[in-house]
């Protein structure tokens, strides 16, 4: 019969604490990589002159709640709020649900709509410029090995920089900012960017 001393306990204990630790920051580390890759891809093939692209920004929603945005890409012809997710398996969701569901081998769990996640985001950046009246396009980027299964896919979800890239070539070529009002726009939300 095996005897345990509490010395051995509490380091069965630690080893455990410690590999939680080492999984969690491994997976940060590998989405914040994923991020990063992403950025660098959307500014190689970014259509847009003058355009900026501001990652990873952290904005006040009220006096209480921020909110974590992965990337906000500026141009001429709007502001792209751009929701990264890497996901793998089969997705499924409507574009204004709650709740969408993601199923990889016959396993199946309930996401928070990214599309819902990022009107958050707007709300943030349009308190930053202070106008409610600036149109932002709410993009939902989704990186890994998945696939959309539902009745309408909605028009800005994409399946990897690509895709998205080519949607934004596909916009009409009206200008909707200066590049004063851009570097205006940008120069306000880098302000208002809680590091």
């Amino acid at each position: 019969m095996f005897e345990f001393s509490l010395v051995d306990v509490i380091y069965v204990v630690l080893i455990g604490v410690i590999l939680c630790i080492l999984v969690c920051l491994i997976s940060m580390l590998s989405n914040a990589g994923k991020e990063l890759k992403s950025r660098k891809t959307i500014l190689k093939h970014c259509p847009f002159d003058n355009s900026h692209l501001l990652s990873d920004i952290t904005l006040n929603l009220n006096a209480s709640n921020t909110t974590q945005i992965d990337h906000v890409l500026l141009t001429r012809q709007g502001l792209y709020v751009i929701e990264e997710k890497n996901y793998n398996g089969l997705l499924e969701g409507r574009l204004f649900e709650k709740q969408w569901r993601k199923s990889i081998r016959g396993q199946s769990i309930l996401l928070g709509n990214p599309f819902r996640q990022n009107i958050a985001h707007i709300h943030g950046i349009k308190r930053a410029l202070k106008s409610n009246d600036i149109e932002c396009i709410n993009v939902v980027l989704i990186n890994g090995k998945c696939q959309y299964r539902g009745p309408n896919k909605p028009e800005w979800l994409c399946f990897g920089v690509l895709e998205m890239v080519n949607k934004m070539r596909q916009q009409d070529s009206f200008t909707r900012f200066t590049p004063d009002e851009l570097d205006a726009i940008k120069g306000a939300l880098i302000q208002a960017w809680l590091r």
